[in-house]
């Protein structure tokens, strides 16, 4: 298959991804119930950023490098948002261990839906800011594969 065919496609299913995530937006707003409704959220803003993944997708295909005028700030970034990670999976964690919520099987399902998001955030850019500290070549080296294969465990 040649590059030209795989960026069609993958434009073509981001397309199908960003109807999906636009149809499943607007089922939740007339939805009723509050579970229905964050579920049809969670769907919906995961569809808007499976679109957004495959765009840059598609980019990678062309272009993989991070900018050495853009190295240190993106360091920066990744290594606040990770404090807020471990912010976030303490704060969700204790809210889950409170028998209010525990009693509230809906808002449990609701709580641990983010849990879940908030600790693969964590792992995901603690692996990605090791993997820029320790190798600058973007995508190569044992310290991405590392990235790479911390996906796998949760596929």
């Amino acid at each position: 298959m040649s590059s030209a065919d795989l960026r069609a496609r993958l434009e073509g299913w981001a397309k199908t991804e960003v109807a999906h995530a636009n149809r499943l937006s607007e089922t939740a707003r007339r939805a009723r119930s509050p579970l229905v409704r964050a579920v049809l959220t969670a769907i919906a803003v995961d569809s808007e950023k499976h679109y957004q993944l495959l765009m840059i997708a598609e980019e990678l295909l062309t272009k993989s490098e991070l900018s050495v005028d853009e190295f240190e700030g993106t360091l920066n970034d990744i290594r606040e948002h990770i404090a807020t990670e471990e912010d976030a999976i303490k704060f969700f964690e204790s809210q889950l261990r409170d028998p209010a919520v525990a009693s509230n099987l809906q808002l449990t399902f609701v709580l641990k839906l983010l849990l879940r998001d908030e600790k693969f955030h964590h792992i995901v850019l603690h692996d990605l800011y090791q993997a820029l500290v320790r190798g600058r070549i973007i995508g190569q080296g044992e310290e991405w594969e590392e990235l790479y294969r911390e996906l796998d465990r949760y596929l």
